[in-house]
């Protein structure tokens, strides 16, 4: 991943909430680039965008069709998903935040590498994270799937399609104004 200085991809992301023991899926599209920014495009009917521009995370939420939505910024310190791939968009090393641990991959109907990273540190935001990694030739090595297993028992999902490496993404992609009349929430 240190060669990488962006990507571009499509996600299929599923969210189980062990509360009300719920699957929701959702899809979209992700951009990163280095240093520390991340942007996810969800597709609709979820319509949101969630931009990380190195410094804070801004989350825009559709709330109905055609209503201005709700918008919260935060820091980038306190944001699970700007934490979580936070390795890829060169914000911190692997080696330093996490202990691995390599799975048996059939177990997860997988075939690569399934390796299981557990915070050195405990963290609120997680209790650990698997990155199902690729060994096909071609594409040996590239992070298929991650997925976030959180503390409560909650699994945050992301499946990766159509990847492209080191492409020029423009510095605006990482910005983001929410429409006019959207509803601030305090973060």
């Amino acid at each position: 991943h240190r060669q990488t200085r962006t990507l571009s991809a499509s996600f299929v992301q599923t969210y189980y909430a062990r509360l009300y023991d719920r699957y929701e899926r959702s899809t979209g599209t992700l951009a990163m680039a280095r240093p520390r920014r991340i942007r996810f495009d969800y597709a609709t009917p979820n319509a949101k965008v969630i931009v990380a521009d190195g410094a804070q995370v801004t989350l825009w939420e559709a709330t109905e069709p055609g209503a201005a939505g709700q918008v919260l910024q935060r820091s980038a310190e306190d944001s699970p998903i700007a934490q979580a791939f936070s390795f890829f968009t060169g914000e911190d090393t692997l080696e330093r935040r996490f202990a691995f641990r390599l799975l048996d991959a059939r177990g997860w109907h997988f075939a690569g590498h399934v390796l299981e990273l557990t915070p050195r540190e405990a963290s609120p935001l997680y209790r650990r994270m698997l990155l199902f990694v690729d060994t096909g030739t071609g594409m040996s090595g590239v992070v298929r799937r991650i997925r976030i297993d959180d503390a409560e028992g909650n699994r945050n999902k992301f499946e990766l399609t159509g990847m492209h490496f080191n492409r020029e993404i423009s510095a605006d992609r990482f910005t983001f104004q929410a429409p006019a009349g959207a509803n601030h929430l305090d973060g």
